[in-house]
């Protein structure tokens, strides 16, 4: 499904014009990206979390040239599903925990 589909599936569902579904949709994705570029994160209860992890500084090797490369720290985009879409999809749990013997 892409955005086209899904502000049609919104305006048949709900019952109201493509346009408004649509400005509906580019809110909630502006307010998504606007919190994940302040560091926040968002939770979507049965859908999931959407927050920053950061990543480290990482050398790796460079065969071609000799030495190594660097690669700067960095921060990216995650999601992480909630219990009950995992559930649906037949995963399980979260894995946020330490695991029962």
């Amino acid at each position: 499904m892409n955005k086209s589909d899904l502000i049609a599936k919104i305006s048949n569902d709900v019952g109201i014009p493509k346009s408004k579904a649509e400005i509906a949709i580019n809110s909630i994705t502006l307010s998504i990206k606007e919190t994940l570029i302040k560091g926040g994160q968002i939770t979507l209860a049965g859908l999931g979390t959407f927050s920053v992890s950061k990543r480290a500084t990482k050398s790796s090797g460079n065969y071609q040239k000799g030495g190594t490369n660097k690669r700067p720290s960095s921060s990216v985009a995650r999601f992480r599903a909630g219990v009950k879409l995992n559930k649906k999809l037949g995963g399980g749990t979260d894995n946020t925990g330490p695991r029962k013997a």
